[in-house]
């Protein structure tokens, strides 16, 4: 069937190689034999069809298309053939346009089937005068990779667009010296206020503004050097609706190069960074001002960062050492404390770099005079949002004139307290003389009751006066470290009872209220806990002029140590006083700052007494309502244990 068909049709050109009767036998069948080689080797599958569009041949191509032996598609309408495989309404406008129109005419069509893309062309051929219908050569071209890659292609170009068109930076390609706009995202084109009609215009005719800044100059040059171009922080003005606008870009300029390795364009990135680099230039001239306003203060300030490295001394301490500010960088400042200090002041530094806690300390330092003077030195750790210390910011503040003054205060006091224990012992022991000779008789002369009276008044004024000087000298003991502890063990109950009854005679003490749900055996200085206990419950009646009543609670705070409490409903202490009720020399003020007399040194003691005993002490106190006192000291059998 194929060699009759080949035999009967080849393909010539319909005009110029025709095959006529007059041609040579032997030269026809030449020509068929060479028509079959060709059309069995084609790579490309191809089928020959009547006008009937059946199929006539089909070379070795088409048949693997096909997967079909020769015989089952022979003589078949190609349509039905494999399934009607081929059964597409494109192959058929092609093939009845093929027959419609003028022989000879190729119209490529671009197909997909199982999963293949092809090019289908249909041609008419040319035949002998033997034959008068039509054929048709069908041929199929696999371009299935050269789809893959179009679309790979068109992807990419969809991804560079999208790129470009949605990224939030601003984004240009100008093209050729005269920077012709050939690409403009939205993002630039908002920011320059212009509308995308400006695509296609050379740059310096939509923004002629900027030909003065110097930027025309930058993109000239990276066209013609090939060298990228990078900027941060550039100032630049254009006009946007009508009114100048100035903006800060950090931004580059990227040449693209041709085939032939010449710049063609060049892409501009930019980046609109006005708002940070406007709040950037307010920070500077905030800390500017901060700096200034540092370098005024007497204080002595340092900064450093979370690992304690100093990156700032204000101009205080180049004025105290005498110091330039890069021998204070180099060497740092601590090599102008006093040696006796350091050794604590390192302990603290270092706990407080490792806990973050507050430091604060007492210490001398050199001056350029070679002086060593006092100063109190904080540190403060600066924190972040997380919890994170940021910074340390630390003050060395000259307290010399404060220290000198409270040593004399205390020397002062110390001479005094002596001077007067002589002569206050006199007259207490002239004082019960008196009042044991008057006290001998059963019945004491009506004459002498006055003066009983007044002699127990005197008595209890001198117990008073004995006691503020017993405070100043053991404020003297605490500072020179000589405040001795006899330590005993007796009941804190009895002790308490006995004080309320020897405070009773000697004040105006109406009511007290016990709350004893404990017995409580310490190993403790008698004495000392009894000076406790004095300071207060007279300082509950000191500061409680209006409400006598006074309540003591003993408890068993737990296992190891027992509780005392004095609870007063008088004039109370401010919350931002408290952490001061401690302190030297502190004294809660009334009304009227006379009101209350006393040093203010006895407190200080107490805390230093049960310090020493290794108890704690505190204070609950709201202003107006009255203050709660409460220490605690350790009982017998912890002490024991320990």
């Amino acid at each position: 069937m194929r060699e009759s068909a080949l035999k009967k049709s080849y393909l010539t050109n319909s005009q110029e190689n025709s095959i006529t009767p007059k041609q040579d036998k032997n030269s026809s069948e030449n020509t068929i034999c060479l028509t079959k080689i060709i059309f069995d080797n084609l790579g490309d599958p191809v089928v020959l069809l009547d006008e009937q569009l059946r199929v006539l041949e089909s070379n070795p191509a088409f048949l693997a298309l096909s997967d079909k032996p020769a015989e089952n598609i022979l003589n078949k309408l190609f349509f039905k053939i494999d399934n009607k495989k081929w059964d597409h309404k494109k192959i058929k406008l092609l093939l009845n346009s093929i027959l419609n129109e003028t022989p000879f005419i190729s119209v490529p069509i671009t197909l997909e089937i199982a999963h293949k893309h092809y090019e289908i062309s249909a041609k008419k051929l040319a035949f002998t005068e033997e034959l008068s219908s039509a054929r048709i050569l069908l041929s199929l071209k696999d371009i299935t990779s050269s789809v893959t890659l179009e679309h790979k292609l068109q992807e990419q170009i969809n991804n560079y667009d999208q790129l470009i068109y949605l990224s939030p930076y601003l984004i240009a390609i100008l093209k050729g010296e005269k920077l012709i706009i050939e690409i403009a995202n939205d993002t630039i084109l908002e920011n320059w206020g212009k509308g995308k009609d400006i695509i296609g215009k050379p740059l310096l005719e939509v923004l002629p503004e900027i030909r003065e800044q110097g930027f025309e100059d930058l993109l000239l040059q990276v066209m013609a050097t090939g060298k990228a171009y990078h900027a941060f922080e550039v100032p630049a003005e254009h006009l946007k609706e009508g009114k100048m606008v100035k903006d800060y870009y950090d931004f580059a300029y990227q040449p693209i190069f041709s085939l032939n390795g010449k710049v063609e364009k060049v892409a501009v990135i930019a980046t609109n960074v006005s708002k940070q680099t406007e709040l950037y230039h307010k920070i500077s001239e905030s800390e500017k001002k901060f700096r200034q306003m540092i370098d005024l203060l007497p204080d002595k300030i340092i900064n450093a960062n979370p690992t304690g490295e100093i990156i700032y001394y204000n101009k205080s301490w180049q004025e105290y050492t005498g110091f330039s500010l890069k021998k204070l960088r180099n060497n740092g400042w601590t090599k102008i404390i006093h040696p006796d200090h350091k050794e604590e002041f390192f302990e603290k530094l270092n706990a407080a770099y490792a806990t973050g806690e507050n430091q604060e300390m007492e210490l001398r330092c050199l001056n350029k005079l070679g002086k060593y003077k006092w100063h109190l030195y904080r540190a403060v750790a600066i924190h972040d949002e997380a919890g994170n210390i940021k910074t340390w910011l630390s003050t060395c503040t000259e307290i010399h004139r404060v220290k000198e003054e409270q040593r004399r205060k205390e020397e002062f006091l110390k001479m005094v307290s002596h001077e007067l224990k002589t002569p206050i012992t006199s007259i207490k022991g002239y004082v019960q003389l008196l009042l044991s000779m008057i006290n001998a008789n059963q019945e004491v002369p009506e004459a002498l009751v006055p003066v009983q009276r007044s002699l127990k008044r005197i008595d209890s004024q001198v117990s008073r006066l004995t006691r503020l000087i017993s405070e100043m000298l053991d404020l003297s003991r605490v500072e020179n470290s000589k405040l001795e502890l006899k330590k005993t063990h007796f009941s804190l109950n009895e002790l308490i009872y006995e004080t309320v009854e020897d405070i009773r005679f000697s004040s105006d003490l109406s009511v007290v209220e016990f709350h004893d749900s404990f017995e409580m055996e310490v190993l403790a200085d008698r004495d000392r806990v009894g000076q406790v206990m004095i300071n207060l419950i007279t300082n509950a009646i000191k500061y409680a002029p209006k409400s006598q009543l006074i309540e003591i609670a003993i408890y068993k705070k737990d296992e190891n140590y027992g509780a005392v409490s004095v609870k007063d409903y008088g004039i109370g202490i401010p919350k931002k006083d408290l952490s001061k009720i401690f302190d030297r020399f502190y004294r809660v003020e009334g009304e009227n700052e006379e009101t209350f007399s006393g040093f203010g040194i006895g407190l200080f003691l107490v805390k230093e007494i049960i310090d020493r005993h290794g108890g704690t002490i505190d204070v609950e106190s709201k202003k107006g309502k009255g203050s709660k006192f409460t220490f605690t000291l350790p009982l017998i059998n912890f002490n024991k244990n320990n």
